[in-house]
């Protein structure tokens, strides 16, 4: 299997354990990530963008940094 597959699939398992409602959402920061580009996160308050964030972060081990807002 391809390493992009397993890489979208461990990544979708380990957000859907805490992450319901926002598939959408998930596939499009993964397939960022797998190109190598950048994702910015709007939405409404509640719609668990942070968690994303943390969760896919905290998956792949990959350094997470967030700009102070206002920046």
């Amino acid at each position: 299997m391809q390493t992009s597959s397993r890489v979208l699939r461990h990544g979708r398992n380990e957000l859907a354990k805490v992450i319901v409602g926002q598939e959408e959402m998930i596939n499009q920061c993964l397939l960022t990530i797998l190109c190598g580009g950048h994702a910015l996160l709007e939405g409404v308050p509640g719609i668990a963008k942070t968690l994303v964030h943390r969760r896919f972060f905290s998956a792949s081990r990959a350094a997470v940094h967030r700009p102070a807002a206002g920046r």
